[in-house]
């Protein structure tokens, strides 16, 4: 049930860089929110110097957590024992640290709920601790399951299942909860008896584009990728799949505009790669634009078999922004593949065979008519799934607000916020 505006205290692990997907999502949601009315809580692996005061507007606390990745000496994992003795200690003595400090800030700031992203154990350990203690309700943000955090830190045995517990009690003493994807929402009822919404990343209306064709240069295939190249076995078989081709398609030269970081790839064979750096949300989308397909690279190897059945990757906001058809290089039940055959969206290449790659790539260079068909498609995707107006709309129930409290903010002044560090 909605009523006055809550004051919310944003409990979320991490640095707070506007060059980060995360932070791009809560920048998102939290410029509409009224002022006055948010605080953050900001977990880290180590404190700032000159730790931030001011968050977009609102206060700022920075609280450093334990480390959880297990120990290693001399590059070898040490003991389990040494393994769940740090995992004990986080859970408890640092824990409590964290939800005594948090819940003096959430008092100083006078919050009535606590929106918790459970983004890592420290804030699973910690989220319905601290609103017990603050006697409010908590709201629940899941972007990953927790066992991929739990493989992620190498945790052991014990430690990953007390994880699963914690995050069992943090979703069950919720009153509302927010997931990544249609997969997680469905597993989450299953398992938790959880009815969540689904959230990902608001597309702005001042964003979107027109479709385009393919880009200005007809001599050459644009591809566009904008991230981190997580997915490191896929992204090198593209990579190898155009070497074999000389970077070549149907007579097209083939171009891989790369926005972000950096790949994080040891390139072995010459490329023809475009690095634009690291761009704010809006221009990212205007570079996205001449392109003629965005690439979405996702796991296939079985370890990561949870991850690509519940996880989404937000930069998929950006590509259908940009009216972009996509490439899907993952498996078939991964959300990213699912989503774009729900909406006819591109195409899903689930092999790391060169040739596959190739014959994929090549059936959205030959047919324009597949490329303005998809961007239509996307069109339609972001009016039922993926608008600001979607995004807000859900935010608002998560947080028990009426959506009409949200603040409307002008597309010149939404932007420089959501790219100033």
């Amino acid at each position: 049930m909605t009523g006055a505006v809550p004051r919310l205290l944003l409990l979320v692990d991490g640095p707070i860089v506007a060059e980060n997907a995360g932070e791009v999502f809560l920048r998102s949601l939290f410029l509409h929110y009224p002022v006055g009315h948010a605080c953050r809580l900001a977990l880290m692996r180590s404190v700032p110097s000159s730790p931030p005061a001011n968050w977009i507007g609102f206060p700022v606390a920075v609280e450093k957590r334990v480390w959880e990745r297990r120990l290693t000496r001399f590059g070898q994992s040490v003991s389990r024992a040494a393994s769940m003795a740090l995992s004990s200690y986080s859970r408890s003595i640092r824990t409590a640290r964290v939800v005594d400090h948090g819940t003096a800030f959430g008092r100083r700031h006078a919050v009535d709920r606590v929106l918790a992203v459970l983004n890592s154990p420290a804030v699973i350990y910690s989220a319905s601790r601290m609103a017990s203690a603050l006697r409010v309700p908590l709201s629940t943000l899941v972007w990953d399951p927790p066992e991929s955090l739990a493989a992620d830190l190498l945790m052991d045995r014990y430690s990953a299942a007390r994880l699963l517990d914690d995050f069992a009690h943090a979703l069950e003493f919720s009153s509302t909860v927010a997931v990544a994807s249609e997969g997680m929402k469905g597993a989450y009822a299953a398992r938790y008896g959880v009815q969540a919404k689904v959230m990902i990343q608001g597309i702005p209306a001042h964003w979107r584009r027109e479709p385009s064709g393919h880009s200005p240069d007809r001599d050459s295939f644009v591809i566009g990728f904008a991230g981190s190249a997580y997915a490191s076995a896929e992204f090198s078989a593209l990579l190898g799949a155009l070497s074999a081709a000389r970077w070549e398609i149907a007579g097209r030269k083939v171009v891989l505009r790369v926005l972000g970081r950096g790949t994080g790839l040891d390139f072995r064979s010459a490329v023809n790669i475009e690095f634009l750096g690291w761009r704010d949300p809006a221009d990212t989308v205007e570079q996205l634009r001449t392109t003629d397909v965005c690439y979405v690279p996702y796991w296939m190897d079985h370890d990561h078999a949870l991850t690509v059945e519940l996880c989404f990757p937000n930069k998929i906001s950006s590509y259908l922004a940009a009216a972009k058809p996509l490439f899907v290089h993952g498996p078939e039940r991964s959300s990213p593949a699912r989503f774009v055959k729900r909406h006819g969206l591109g195409v899903v290449c689930s092999s790391l065979d060169h040739d596959a790659i190739l014959r994929d790539l090549e059936r959205l260079l030959l047919d324009p008519h597949l490329l303005l068909t998809n961007a239509d498609a996307a069109h339609r995707a972001i009016d039922d799934e993926l608008s600001m107006d979607v995004f807000l709309n859900r935010f608002a129930w998560l947080v028990g607000i009426d959506r009409r409290e949200l603040r409307t903010l002008a597309p010149a002044a939404f932007d420089e916020m959501m790219s100033d560090a």
